[in-house]
């Protein structure tokens, strides 16, 4: 159980002045670069009422408003599919979550909760780690004269879609309780947004399901929602970078390969049932690798659900 203890004058400077000061202001119209110009007149105020919300392990509904912006990813601006939504939380609710997160942190580095299969948003692992050991993997099958078959995983709105109750229940089994349950339990609650396309602003909408988007605890959060995926996968490896999930198998013989991540892809898709996360079967893809020298490929159909997936490549590498 981490220590759930209040915010000091250093943790709160430390906390103001590690966020950009152009961030945009939320809906409480206070801005990150007025914060830390005045953060000598204002810091006794600002402690007082960080410390006020864990005392009272709740934080006000409308420091939990976020208000969203569309930005255009780019092509035609009149697709509405062209834009990507950015979230903007109040600043204080912010600074609150970002001493959460420190301790939250520590609490993950002395305890084996987020498993090694996780690239995403955990310290000294990253994309380019995962690549290598991907990598390495493969070639270690070529180098064995085996074949390997990789399941691209995709989730529709993970992050959006994470329900409530079942991240609480991991939560709690992971060590967070007591008063530092009760917080967490409550900045999950009396979501809201409203969405701001430039000086016009939409009524409120409330989230029901869902981390908050725009905070600085969502990626935390949702490695431990998918921390307890990789348990239920047997006889081929997990590859994890947040929402998106790779599994490989490896076998001398193509048909047995396929059928050991036929058997794990089953079992991944009851697990993404059963946390009510829903695969995208569009977007999810099937690799096939050998060696150049191996043949004995076959045209096998392979099942998400009862949406059959073939190979998109299969590749002699």
């Amino acid at each position: 159980l981490p220590s759930f203890v209040t915010i000091d004058e250093e943790g709160l400077r430390s906390a103001v002045f590690s966020i950009k000061g152009s961030r945009s202001p939320g809906v409480d119209d206070i801005s990150v670069g007025f914060l830390q110009r005045n953060f000598e007149s204002l810091k006794c105020v600002l402690l007082y009422m960080i410390n006020g919300f864990i005392q009272q392990r709740a934080l006000p509904d409308v420091l939990k408003t976020a208000i969203v912006r569309p930005v255009l990813k780019g092509g035609k601006p009149t697709v509405i599919g062209n834009y990507r939504p950015i979230s903007i939380l109040p600043v204080v609710g912010h600074l609150l979550e970002k001493h959460l997160v420190s301790m939250m942190t520590s609490f993950l580095d002395r305890y084996p909760i987020v498993p090694e299969t996780q690239y995403g948003f955990v310290p000294g692992r990253g994309t380019q780690l995962l690549l290598d050991d991907v990598a390495d993997y493969l070639n270690s099958a070529f180098d064995d004269n085996m074949f390997s078959c990789a399941l691209f995983l995709d989730v529709s709105k993970a992050f959006d879609t994470v329900n409530h109750s079942v991240l609480l229940r991991k939560l709690f089994k992971a060590g967070f309780r007591g008063p530092f349950f009760d917080m967490l339990s409550n900045l999950l609650s009396g979501r809201s947004q409203r969405v701001r396309v430039g000086h016009e602003l939409s009524a409120v909408r409330y989230l029901k399901v869902g981390v908050p988007q725009g905070s600085v605890l969502s990626p935390l959060l949702f490695n431990i929602y998918v921390s307890d995926l990789p348990s239920v996968i047997e006889s081929c490896t997990c590859y994890q970078y947040a929402d998106d999930t790779l599994l490989i198998s490896r076998h001398i013989n193509f048909a047995s390969a396929l059928d050991i991540l036929q058997v794990n892809a089953n079992k991944a898709m009851d697990w993404y049932s059963m946390n009510l996360l829903k695969v995208n079967v569009d977007k999810t893809k099937l690799m096939c690798f050998r060696n150049p020298l191996k043949h004995g490929f076959v045209d096998k159909p392979f099942f998400t659900s009862w949406y059959i997936v073939r190979p998109l490549y299969l590749c002699p590498c």
